[in-house]
Parts: C-alpha cells; structure tokens; sequence
C-alpha cells in the first residue's frame, strides 16, 4: 500500500485549520488477488481553537473516494465529529475524537448491492516526549472503515508506538 499525501495548516490567529489530502495505491501482485487492487483519495479538515492555554477543541470533517479496479464495492465515505487535545505538562498531551461517518456504495458491483453503512467513531491517544529525539504514544478506538474488498466493518484498536528522531526532522517509528 503506497500513501502520498500533504498537510497544509492555516494559523488564523485565535483559529486553526489544518488541512489533509492523501492519494492512496493499493496494487495486489498476485493473480488470484489483483480483483481487490484500488485508488483512492482521502480528505479531511480541522478548524480548532485555543478555549484554555492547555485545550485546544475544534470540529473534523473527513472524506473520500475508493475506486477498485474490478467492479467491487467502490464507496464515498464522508465523516464529522469534535475533537480535543489537553496538553497535560510541557511534554504529555492527550487528544480525543468523536463522530458519525456515512459510507456510501456504488451499485451494481461484481458481489451485490450494498446499502449505506453508518455509525460512530472514536478514539483516544495519549503522547509523551521522553527526550528531546524519543517520544511514544499509546491509542485505542473504534473505526469504521472497508476490507480490501469493499465490505464494510467495523474495527476497535490499541497501537502503541515509539518515535525516534535519529537525523534532524527525520524519524523512525
């Protein structure tokens, strides 16, 4: 799987919006699989703002397009919801996030017709800088997302993971 993407934030004084686009490639190199290969562009925005020296709150809206290049279960999924990030000391922060997200199928594909598809998402992260080149993260959460056929499902997830600056803006996770 192969991202591509960009992040433009916009610092508008007492508003922040950020920005996300990202082109994805999935490509399956094996015969029995290269039906479930797929494109697909995904795009969010933020506008959040400081309500505390230590709490910044804001509102996320998400979408996206998923083109397989079999007829499978192509989709447009769309999704809003609020967020908060409390930084708890100089170098412990912890955000959360809140929404309700739509997926909607192409009819006509290959397997059948598939409804809309729709629930809630969240989820939880806490950050911490150990060292100026060392930090990690603990989250967990529900998403609602497709398999890599187009099916939907939803999934519920803990990731741990350290991040190690080892050259100058340039880290290994």
């Amino acid at each position: 799987i192969n991202f591509t993407g960009m992040q433009v934030d916009w610092d508008l004084n007492k508003l922040l919006l950020t920005f996300n686009y990202d082109h994805v490639v999935d490509i399956f190199t094996e015969e029995t699989q290269s039906y479930q290969s797929y494109h697909g562009n995904q795009f969010s925005l933020r506008a959040s703002t400081q309500v505390h020296p230590a709490v910044m709150t804001g509102l996320e809206m998400g979408g996206g397009l998923t083109d397989y290049d079999e007829p499978l279960n192509d989709n447009t999924h769309v999704s809003a919801g609020p967020m908060a990030r409390w930084q708890l000391s100089e170098r412990t922060s912890l955000r959360g996030a809140l929404g309700y997200a739509v997926y909607m199928f192409a009819p006509g594909d290959i397997f059948q017709d598939l409804p809309n598809y729709t629930g809630f998402y969240g989820s939880l992260r806490a950050q911490q800088q150990l060292t100026r080149n060392v930090s990690h993260s603990l989250s967990g959460g529900k998403r609602l997302q497709v398999n890599t056929r187009g099916f939907p499902l939803d999934t519920y997830f803990v990731n741990y993971s350290v991040n190690l600056n080892v050259i100058r803006r340039v880290g290994l996770n």
